[in-house]
């Protein structure tokens, strides 16, 4: 993708973010939204949309609070918008978080059973006494 691009729009994973609000840099409803997206799941589900060219820049989102922990943000264009049927940012950022939560569904529950059951052997007794 070439720097004169004009028509290159930026993504920032907060745009997407269930734990975000709308104040705070949340733009679509929270049907949709996924919680906590990854630069690079943003920039797997963008290129899995047909027709997204995706590079992440290393450039901190302006309602960060913690500006150390830098989220990318992703520079996209639309080579094919006949393809994908995709008009406008909106569109592209629902079809972005759909697809995230799609890949996550798929491989996501196997992952967060086994640090739960991990845990095992417990060894404490139960109740103790309270001291005097």
């Amino acid at each position: 993708m070439a720097d004169s691009d004009k028509k290159a729009n930026i993504i920032y994973p907060a745009y997407i973010n269930k734990n975000r609000t709308v104040a705070r840099g949340r733009r679509i409803p929270l049907q949709f939204a996924v919680a906590d997206p990854k630069p690079n799941e943003v920039v797997d589900a963008l290129f899995s949309l047909k027709g997204f060219q995706a590079q992440p820049e290393a450039k901190p989102y302006c309602r960060e609070l913690d500006k150390e922990s830098v989220p990318w943000r992703i520079r996209y264009s639309n080579t094919n918008p006949s393809k994908n049927n995709l008009a406008n940012k909106k569109q592209v950022l629902v079809a972005c978080a759909k697809r995230i939560n799609e890949v996550r569904a798929k491989s996501g529950p196997s992952t967060s059973n086994q640090a739960e059951g991990a845990g095992g052997g417990g060894g404490g007794s139960g109740k103790q006494k309270k001291k005097k």
